[in-house]
């Protein structure tokens, strides 16, 4: 991770990767899903879930703070798009 922007994710059931990022303070964790106050202040929002409904739910609750929204692997309900690598 070269970035000093604050992450966090929000996964019920984070695969080890993650779970290495939180244990090493690269990310905040969050062992849940997205709720909508956990929006408030965010700017930039992605969507990374392999179930459509719960990607569709988080671009909502980013769009209500006026986010910007990111799924991956679907341009169309996206604000912006991501190279492979984001650094």
């Amino acid at each position: 991770m070269k970035t000093t922007a604050q992450i966090t994710v929000f996964c019920p059931h984070p695969s080890d990767d993650i779970l290495n990022w939180a244990t090493e303070g690269l990310l905040k964790l969050e062992s849940r899903a997205l709720r909508s106050d956990d929006i408030i202040g965010g700017r930039l929002f992605s969507g990374a879930n392999e179930q459509a409904e719960e990607n569709s739910r988080t671009a909502a609750l980013a769009k209500t703070e006026g986010a910007l929204i990111n799924i991956v692997n679907n341009l169309a309900d996206s604000d912006f798009i991501t190279p492979a690598i984001i650094e």
